[in-house]
């Protein structure tokens, strides 16, 4: 449950913030960030909150002051963390072209974002393909909604390629998830590589395989055995 004192901040943001306001949101993101890198390195069972407490340099009854449970902490880091990707990809394709731009835009924008976030893609993968027993249901409701609202955020841009002709007969999911699939894909074989590529550089072959597809001639059929 988010803090009635967040809540508080987040509805007088329009003006500025007092002193104190600023140093309780300074608080609340070294809490998130030593929590992130903790849980990113760790995972959700191995992490305590004592530790959380440690890293981030305050004391454990603060840090319940700001969380009430691990579980709500670790909530909090995934919806933000996908909201600022959200907001990053919005920003992106704002005043873009046509749809192929936009598609490449948000691709673009995606792959960055995750290049500068490797431990929230660590943290991501752990709850969503590799669940931990301590993970209980509800977390893992909360994250699937988190993840189907990324893939929608896709899936309208899909619509519109639809609406232009731009796509052959499939659903705007399909589109979306073969998309969002071959970049996750791409950000996995990155992540546990050696690290000596960047992820932008991987965007135009991402871009290549969706618009073009495998096949040298596809539009010769393959030969029946």
């Amino acid at each position: 449950m988010e803090p009635a004192k967040l809540k508080k901040i987040n509805k007088t943001a329009g003006g500025a913030l007092s002193r104190r306001e600023k140093e309780y949101l300074l608080r609340r993101r070294s809490i998130l960030d030593a929590a992130l890198r903790l849980f990113s390195a760790r995972g959700y069972s191995g992490t305590s909150m004592q530790e959380i407490a440690q890293a981030s340099e305050f004391s454990i009854g603060t840090l319940y002051n700001f969380f009430e449970t691990k579980e709500s902490l670790y909530l909090t880091i995934v919806e933000e963390k996908f909201l600022q990707a959200k907001e990053r990809i919005a920003a992106e394709i704002d005043g873009a072209g046509d749809c192929m731009q936009k598609i490449s835009k948000a691709v673009g924008a995606l792959l960055a974002f995750m290049e500068e976030n490797r431990d929230f893609f660590h943290l991501f993968l752990g709850v969503r393909s590799v669940p931990e027993p301590a993970v209980h249901g509800g977390i893992h409701e909360q994250v699937r909604k988190c993840y189907q609202e990324h893939v929608r955020s896709f899936q309208e841009l899909m619509e519109e390629g639809l609406r232009d002709g731009l796509f052959r007969d499939f659903s705007s999911l399909e589109l979306a998830l073969s998309l969002i699939g071959n970049c996750n894909a791409t950000i996995h074989d990155w992540l546990i590589g050696p690290g000596d590529t960047s992820l932008a550089d991987l965007h135009e072959r991402i871009l290549d395989l969706f618009f073009r597809g495998a096949l040298r001639r596809p539009e010769v059929k393959r030969k029946r055995g």
